[in-house]
């Protein structure tokens, strides 16, 4: 089922990362282990088949010669598969992932990822299509793929993050679908619930680009908004609207708000900024 449609999808950061995304136009995608939360895409493996003619067709998939398989099939067999284990567990460094939320007023996240509302929190225009919320980036940052894909186009579908108090089930390399590693990227804890979360994930590989970390989006017009942070520095704001005046048309088409203290409760009000 299509989740709900959006027409905008929020990033709270810093002013400096706010300054190297809207110079770019880009977005950074990190290796999902380097987050706060060490549950966050941890990957637990099953390594319990012994089914030997499963291993043989994972060994034969693989490329592996079949000259070396009794001798592997002898370590599955006594368990000595510590280091295949770490080996596969490394396969969710092989992606990365960018995080957005659907809110731009959560008290929280302003101060976890906006250096405690010094920062801001920007807002990507949403693409309804292919039954997905995507963004849209320049296809000249992605490769590797099938011409006819959407990264082709340059279309990256938003994954909404399921909260639960259950971890996935652990990952079976032999017999499970590659593509159930992305199940560890999207789940997390019900205590993040309060983020409504939604992440990109893109293996590195598809990332044409030295780093492998920031991927340009299609034009600043993927920019919808900027919303300055209840303890924004007036410097840093004077730097992030210079740095929108360098746009085509001065960027007169991003909407500029200001993160507001509530007067009788513990809630953020945003309003218009008129510079």
């Amino acid at each position: 089922m299509q989740d709900k449609k959006m027409q905008v999808i929020y990033k709270y950061c810093d002013c400096d990362t706010a300054l190297k995304i809207l110079k770019g136009p880009s977005i950074l995608f990190n290796n999902p282990l380097h987050f706060n939360d060490p549950f966050d895409s941890l990957m637990d493996i099953d390594l319990s088949n012994r089914n030997k003619q499963d291993w043989e067709n994972y060994f034969q998939k693989h490329g592996i010669p079949k000259s070396l398989w009794d001798e592997l099939y002898k370590q599955v067999e006594l368990g000595e598969l510590k280091q295949t284990e770490r080996n596969f567990k490394k396969q969710i460094t092989t992606i990365r992932v960018s995080c957005f939320s659907e809110n731009n007023d959560n008290i929280l996240l302003w101060s976890h990822y906006s250096k405690y509302h010094t920062g801001v929190c920007l807002g990507f225009k949403v693409y309804n299509e292919y039954e997905s919320n995507c963004l849209h980036f320049n296809s000249e940052d992605l490769s590797g793929f099938d011409d006819y894909s959407l990264l082709a186009k340059g279309i990256l579908p938003l994954l909404k993050v399921e909260y639960s108090n259950d971890k996935p089930y652990p990952f079976n390399p032999i017999t499970d679908n590659p593509e159930r590693v992305m199940e560890f990227i999207r789940k997390k804890s019900r205590s993040w619930e309060y983020e409504n979360e939604y992440r990109i994930p893109i293996y590195r590989k598809h990332i044409n680009l030295p780093d492998q970390r920031a991927v340009r989006l299609e034009s600043h017009m993927e920019i919808d908004s900027i919303i300055f942070g209840v303890n924004n520095d007036h410097k840093d704001m004077e730097k992030i609207i210079q740095t929108i005046n360098q746009f085509p048309d001065n960027g007169n088409w991003i909407k500029l708000y200001r993160a507001d203290k509530n007067r009788m409760k513990y809630k953020i009000d945003i309003t218009e900024y008129h510079f």
